[in-house]
């Protein structure tokens, strides 16, 4: 006949499923915000780079516009002898004609009227060369040639300038020919929006050009075109003034601008509101799956704690640990083993760790000139100097005796950026260790020795990072102990005091 379990075996299992339920139904509240924050976090971060590539990426299809215009334009400016031309009151009306023809012949030449509306000269006498369309002497009237210069930038090298008149259905490029002419290229708005295409990641979004007085000019949604000549909202005009590429945003908009040219700019708008409909929907999620994962943990851990043995409760109960180092109560050698490789193994791609081996120099001359306990004291001291260092993130184990290990994420988009974090952070150990005694009433000093390797910059597996380690741990013994060394695969060895 079997025997019950006894009552505090009974009261074993009611305590660690109440344990485990609290520390589950916590543990999931903690991820359910860790997560949400993250989420929302990386959600901004993203929604916010996609507004500026966008911005950006408009800025470099426009400007790439506007510089294969004016090479297209240069090529007039190879005839000197017309471009210098100007009619003047000595000149027969045969002559003036004769010349103004051989112009619109070079111009023709050149082709440029495959691909542009106007492509002519205009003369501050009133009169024009080349082709000047009905449509530009109708908008600018009897100030065609002031109009057009209006649109020069006299500051600027290259001397181009470029403007509306208003419309918004062409795109002038000007430039001065001499103090009496201009010449002007057009090109209808549908060309400049067609290379504007597919410059948005979201349909949500509003990318646009601008003019300096916030005026949309251009808009790379042929959906929104009924928005040119209107002026930006209020609000998303406000977050940009007196700013230059710059990405920006409130509660209500992410917003990001680049400048184009004097006068132009691109400029990204994307409203928050769609994306807070969405994140009231996933916490709705999570909260279903929440409760889910808690009454299906419970119901596992009841019937785990119903299938242990009497020895193993009684284990639990009494706080028996396994992989912890008891006096530190670090993990031990090979509990730190598979936590640095499980870490390194799962580590998302483009992550940075410093694996870092630290020894103390002179703790048998502690243990042996002051005492044993002073040893144990010494190496508690350096364990809790070494977590405030690294931090509570940081992997750290004793590997047993006098030596130590460490993990530490020094993540960086730059290598050798997280290459100099590593040494700073042994550096401050090394230092931090420099007004610490085992004995202060006779002054006795902690040393330690410390060897440090990237990954994955000096080896992108932990036998290899472990042996560059102590490659790099030996170095620091040689030059005396109480330095660092850090490994480089290119130098091999780089130290520090």
């Amino acid at each position: 006949m079997k025997t019950k379990p006894s009552s505090h075996i009974k009261n074993i299992r009611f305590a660690l499923i109440l344990s485990y339920s609290c520390i589950l139904i916590a543990a999931l509240i903690a991820a359910f915000l860790m997560i949400y924050s993250q989420m929302t976090a990386s959600k901004d971060k993203n929604i916010s780079s996609l507004t500026s590539f966008s911005s950006s990426t408009l800025k470099e299809r426009i400007v790439d516009f506007f510089d294969s215009t004016e090479r297209d334009c240069e090529i007039f400016f190879r005839y000197k002898n017309l471009v210098d031309f100007y009619p003047t009151e000595d000149m027969s009306s045969a002559d003036v004609i004769k010349m103004q023809d051989n112009i619109s012949e070079t111009l023709l030449s050149i082709s440029l009227n495959d691909f542009y509306a106007d492509f002519g000269i205009a003369y501050s006498d009133g009169s024009s060369a080349g082709i000047i369309t009905d449509s530009t002497k109708d908008v600018f009237g009897s100030e065609l040639y002031s109009g057009l210069a209006s649109f020069l930038n006299e500051d600027t090298n290259d001397g181009w300038g470029t403007g509306y008149n208003g419309n918004y259905e062409k795109l002038y490029f000007v430039k001065r020919l001499n103090d009496n002419a201009v010449m002007t290229v057009s090109s209808y708005s549908k060309e400049l929006e067609r290379r504007m295409k597919d410059v948005v990641g979201f349909s949500e979004a509003t990318t646009a050009v601008i003019n300096e007085d916030g005026v949309i000019i251009c808009c790379a949604d042929s959906e929104k075109s009924s928005m040119i000549g209107e002026s930006l909202d209020n609000e998303p005009l406000s977050m940009i003034i007196g700013k230059k590429n710059i990405t920006v945003q409130n509660e209500s908009y992410y917003v990001s601008t680049d400048e184009i040219t004097s006068g132009f700019r691109s400029i990204c708008i994307v409203p928050k509101a769609s994306f807070i409909s969405q994140r009231r929907s996933l916490i709705a999620v999570f909260i279903v799956i929440c409760i889910s994962a808690t009454v299906l943990s419970v119901l596992v851990c009841v019937f785990i704690t119903r299938h242990l043995s009497v020895s193993a409760l009684t284990q639990l109960y009494t706080g028996g640990q396994t992989g912890v180092d008891r006096l530190t109560q670090l993990v031990n050698k090979f509990s730190t083993e598979d936590m640095v490789i499980d870490k390194l193994e799962s580590s998302p791609v483009g992550s940075c760790y410093g694996l870092v081996l630290c020894d103390i120099d002179n703790l048998k001359d502690i243990n042996d000139k002051i005492s044993r306990a002073a040893g144990d004291e010494t190496i508690v001291t350096v364990s809790s100097l070494i977590r405030s260092v690294f931090g509570e993130d940081a992997v750290i184990g004793r590997l047993g005796g006098d030596k130590f290990e460490i993990l530490a994420d020094v993540t960086d988009y730059d290598l050798f950026k997280a290459a100099n974090t590593l040494e700073q952070k042994c550096a401050e150990l090394c230092e931090s260790l420099k007004n610490s005694y085992a004995d202060e009433e006779r002054a006795f000093p902690i040393a330690v020795s410390v060897g440090a390797a990237l990954y994955p910059l000096s080896s992108d597996t932990y036998e290899g990072l472990l042996y560059n380690a102590d490659e790099a741990l030996r170095n620091s013994k040689q030059k005396g102990g109480g330095c660092f060394t850090v490994y480089r695969r290119s130098e091999n060895r780089k130290g520090g005091s």
